[in-house]
This record gives structure tokens, sequence and C-alpha cells, in this order.
């Protein structure tokens, strides 16, 4: 039986969207109609992987200050962020989203 494809309905936030993994999740929401904002370091990546998205917000994650209110009016967060270059004060239990 074949599925039916739905219109999304909800907000996402999309944490990694210029990675393998993220990209792929990107492309999926929108085929699937979500309302979708990534954070990326590079939204310039973005463009290059062709990745299109509702909204981008370019930030750090382990810079606090840059993220700042990124879950306002947002449904669902994915995360697929991986931070391969760890140093002694620097892993992803440090690296939070507020709200």
């Amino acid at each position: 039986m074949e599925e039916k494809e739905r219109k999304g309905t909800g907000n996402v936030l999309l944490v990694g969207g210029t990675g393998y993994l993220g990209s792929y999740i990107a492309r999926e929401l929108r085929k699937r109609g979500y309302s979708t904002c990534a954070i990326v370091r590079n939204p310039e990546k973005l463009k290059r992987q062709n990745v299109r998205v509702s909204e981008t917000i370019r930030a750090e994650l382990t810079k606090p200050g840059t993220i700042t209110d990124c879950c306002k009016n947002i449904d669902v967060v994915i995360s697929t962020v991986d931070i391969t270059r760890q140093k002694k004060w620097l892993n992803l239990y440090g690296c939070r989203l507020p709200g």
C-alpha cells in the first residue's frame, strides 16, 4: 500500500544542518512541508549543498550568545551536532540549547 505524502505542521529547529545527516534531514523536512530553521556555522555551505530551509541562524554552539532565543516558536528540535576535535574544555556536554 502506498503511503500518502503529508503536509508537515509545526516549526522545526535543525541544529547541524550542513553535515551529512543534517543536510539529508533538511531536504526531507522540506519535502514533507515543514517550516525549518537551521542553526549553522556557515550559511554559504547550505547553498553549496543545495539545502533550502525557511530560516537560517548563523551561530557557534560553543558561544551561547549566538543561540539566544533560537527556540522561540519552535515545536521540535533535531540536533545532528558532533564535535570531532574535542578539547579538554569543550565537549558535547558543554553545548546546551537554551529554552
